[in-house]
């Protein structure tokens, strides 16, 4: 599903992938260049979902975001 309108999100490529992450609900979506669809995924860090964030930056690093 396409994500809604965001903005204070950062867009981040991962291999073939184009990783949208943050705004207004910390969502987590990711666009496949080759098949071109958008998924959203849960975002887990040690067991939790990262807190709200906004105006950050994110590079890729060991496989992830």
């Amino acid at each position: 599903s396409t994500p809604p309108p965001r903005r204070g999100h950062s867009l981040t490529p991962l291999g073939n992938r184009l990783v949208v992450f943050g705004g207004p609900d910390s969502a987590l979506h990711y666009f496949d260049l080759q098949r071109r669809w958008w998924s959203e995924l849960t975002a887990v860090v040690g067991g939790e979902h990262p807190a709200v964030r906004s105006g950050h930056a994110a590079i890729p690093c060991g496989g992830g975001v």
